[in-house]
């Protein structure tokens, strides 16, 4: 060809265009052709349903400029071990299966807790080129209640008659929070300052909610800290935390899972200043 015209992008390989691309960030080796009268766009990209590794996928368009539309799951996996069916059209008087995809609204399970599958998302795709959603799958999610805390694919299969497919699903499991052991206090005061030093045992992973009151069911919240540090002290006026007087300062641990706290019971300790 001799003259070339600049058509701008046909395709974004995103999170929102391949619902099952691990992330947004890349998309190569894309390769177009024509079949009939559809266009289909091969690529690869980074795979979260197939343990995070590289996948092919394909999308389908009306014309060579697009816009094309991914057909919601690899044609290849990147975790395929056998020799794979590469499909390169759509057939619309053909129905069977093709491949299976497989979601997580939230990817955060507690540790000793199994993930839902109603939160799980499973999509078939055909050879005909249609898709639909089903909850008529089982998933290995209660393999993982013993397991530590880390990273993880779940396993998510779909039944097809005497044919079954099997697709993954990333999961992190996340430290439980256990009540605090140990824990002790030092006061000191020097001219208008009280301070009270807190030290327990500490829990790898977790992070503690500390507060204090005058008495055991009263918190006025201290702070937040991390596993990294040994002990703390928090320090007030000598008219906030009173000398001969008594108060209650309460611990706790935490966890964020999916973005909400998960909490262990309160850990008290009398202190008298």
């Amino acid at each position: 060809m001799k003259t070339w015209t600049p058509e701008g992008s046909v395709m974004e390989v995103s999170t929102d265009n391949v619902v099952w691309a691990r992330d947004s960030s890349s998309g190569w080796a894309s390769q177009a052709t024509k079949y009939k009268d559809k266009y289909y766009l091969y690529f690869c990209t980074w795979d979260k349903t197939s343990m995070g590794k590289q996948s092919i996928g394909v999308a389908v368009a009306d014309k060579p400029t697009g816009p094309f539309k991914d057909i919601g799951a690899p044609l290849v996996r990147g975790t395929d071990t056998q020799a794979a069916t590469f499909y390169t059209s759509l057939d619309e008087k053909d129905t069977s299966l093709r491949t299976v995809a497989a979601t997580a609204k939230n990817n955060e399970v507690l540790q000793g807790e199994a993930m839902a599958n109603e939160n799980i998302s499973l999509t078939l795709s055909y050879a005909d080129g249609t898709t639909k959603k089903t909850t008529d799958f089982t998933t290995n999610a209660l393999s993982f209640t013993d397991k530590k805390p880390g990273s993880y694919q779940l396993s998510v299969v779909y039944k097809d008659g005497d044919a079954q497919r099997e697709t993954f699903v990333p999961i992190t499991i996340v430290v439980k929070p256990s009540k605090v052991t140990k824990l002790t206090a030092k006061t000191a005061q020097k001219k208008n300052k009280t301070t009270v030093k807190l030290s327990w045992n500490k829990t790898n992973g977790q992070k503690y909610e500390i507060s204090y009151g005058k008495t055991k069911k009263q918190h006025k919240k201290l702070g937040e800290m991390k596993i990294s540090k040994k002990s703390i002290s928090y320090s007030r006026s000598a008219k906030t935390w009173k000398k001969g007087k008594s108060y209650y300062f309460h611990i706790r641990a935490y966890s964020k899972v999916n973005g909400i706290k998960k909490y262990s019971s309160y850990k008290t300790i009398k202190v008298k200043i």
